[in-house]
């Protein structure tokens, strides 16, 4: 995204994906954002932070992840339990009995 605006430098700030923190934003060298009222040099953003820079107001809002279905390795888990409960039964009833 480019911003144009009297006090946005070209590079006044970079957002970069890391893999332990999440999105982080690193502000240039001499530029000026504040999140909430307070300056930043670098930081992790989160959902609800307001960005300042200049005269303009980010606002960075993340959607709730997509949830990914359990429901075949449930399946898979409830099958190998019964599979095992059911290898004990016959095992029980194949030993001979004295």
């Amino acid at each position: 995204m480019i911003l144009e605006a009297p006090g946005i430098w070209p590079r006044h700030l970079r957002l970069d994906l890391d893999p332990g923190e999440g999105l982080v934003m690193s502000v240039e060298k001499g530029a000026i954002v504040t999140v909430g009222d307070e300056a930043v040099e670098r930081r992790r953003l989160r959902h609800g932070d307001e960005l300042r820079i200049g005269p303009v107001i980010l606002q960075f809002l993340v959607s709730p992840p997509a949830r990914r279905s359990l429901a075949i390795w449930e399946t898979a888990l409830w099958v190998l339990l019964a599979g095992m409960v059911a290898a004990q039964v016959l095992a029980a009833l194949w030993i001979p009995r004295d």
